[in-house]
């Protein structure tokens, strides 16, 4: 019977219209729904994607986190210990080269008495080589005197 009502419907010229115009309202529908699916559908890949990236990341940086604190470190302080070994032995020869100035130009310029040498090496006493050549110096001069 129902059957027989939807083939009326449809050989009616109102019914076929109807039909039509109803297949055509679904179509409309499943377009509209597939967009927001297809934005969902990549959305959604975006964010699985992103995720994967976030995971690659967090596992490199442990990694690197785990390299750092187990070799790296020791290299690294090694280095540093390295560097300010350097530094000392350059920072020295500087003050010796200052040194060397300074107990020259005291014996140029004839300022090689005791009191004078005293006022030098307590100008200059963060020089620590300075502390040798004043004393040998001072007891250089001693003995001259």
């Amino acid at each position: 019977m129902e059957a027989k009502k939807a083939i009326d419907l449809l050989t009616s010229e109102n019914g076929r219209s109807d039909f039509e115009s109803l297949i055509l309202e679904i179509l409309k529908a499943r377009e509209k729904l597939k967009q927001p699916q297809n934005a969902s559908f990549y959305l959604r890949k975006g964010i699985e994607s992103l995720k994967k990236r976030m995971n690659h990341l967090e596992l490199e940086y442990e990694n690197l986190r785990t390299r750092i604190n187990s070799n790296t470190l020791s290299d690294f302080e090694e280095l540093l210990a390295k560097k300010k070994a350097d530094l000392n032995r350059w920072k020295q020869k500087e003050e010796i080269h200052i040194c060397d100035r300074i107990a020259i130009n005291a014996l140029q310029t004839g300022v090689y008495n005791f009191e004078s040498l005293i006022q030098i090496k307590h100008k200059y006493k963060h020089l620590k080589p300075l502390d040798f050549y004043l004393n040998n110096t001072v007891e250089l001069v001693k003995l001259l005197e």
